[in-house]
């Protein structure tokens, strides 16, 4: 009973340490962000600062869903259930937050300066925050696509993957920050545009990699196609979860 007990407790430590490494790679990527500017302008932090706390409110949203996704994925692999049953799940789980992250790119990319005055940014800021929240806002769709497969693949036991997408992503930041901020190698000197680029550079790798890993590893030959009616059920069953 005790090595029974001891065998689980080591099972969950093997899945949830990668897990709690890939949320605080997470939110590390925007501190890298406002650090590495710290040399570049003061107001510049601050201005980084501000965008960051408008995109985290969209992020909440963001994981209400993707969390809705994980559990429903959860129970049907639970269930036994066969690829071409969970297809139509994960291609509804997809479509809702292309919807929704392009809404939310659309809200941060070209309403950035309502957004702004909405939080009374200081007049010393506001050009650094617009700058910013419409360049890393405006792909916030990417962020939800990666963060819809991130879930998926972590449903099928395979946070280390997870894991090592969000670290790959944080070194692309970090070598972008350093070469497009302060205008290394070559590159021009951007300043906090060349922060906002390196995010979204990095996002798309990350993106990239997650999606290219589900479609190669988790499920191989999984079909496209879409089944809109079993869709359109799996996706008002996300929405009950995430509610």
């Amino acid at each position: 009973m005790n090595g029974q007990t001891l065998s689980d407790r080591q099972q969950l430590f093997r899945l949830t340490w990668p897990m709690f490494c890939e949320m605080v790679l997470f939110f590390v990527i925007g501190s890298v962000d406002t650090v590495m500017l710290s040399g570049y302008a003061d107001n510049a932090v601050g201005a980084v600062g501000v965008a960051n706390q408008i995109m985290s409110l969209f992020n909440v949203v963001a994981n209400i869903i993707t969390a809705g996704t994980g559990i429903l994925c959860a129970q049907y692999i639970g269930a036994g259930r066969s690829t071409e049953e969970k297809q139509p799940l994960i291609l509804g789980a997809l479509l809702v937050n292309i919807m929704l992250g392009m809404l939310f790119s659309l809200a941060t990319g070209t309403g950035s300066g309502l957004l702004l005055d909405m939080m009374d940014v200081d007049v010393s800021q506001y050009g650094y925050a617009r700058e910013y929240l419409s360049i890393v806002g405006g792909f916030m769709f990417l962020q939800m696509i990666a963060m819809t497969f991130t879930v998926l693949i972590r449903s099928h036991g395979n946070t280390r993957a997870t894991m090592g997408f969000s670290l790959t992503m944080n070194l692309i930041n970090l070598v972008l920050n350093y070469v497009l901020i302060y205008g290394h190698f070559g590159f021009p000197r951007l300043g906090v545009s060349g922060a906002a680029i390196a995010t979204v550079v990095s996002k798309v790798c990350s993106c990239l990699m997650a999606g290219g890993y589900f479609f190669g590893k988790v499920l191989p030959g999984m079909s496209l196609k879409p089944r809109w009616r079993e869709m359109w059920e799996a996706i008002k069953k996300v929405l009950a979860f995430g509610s």
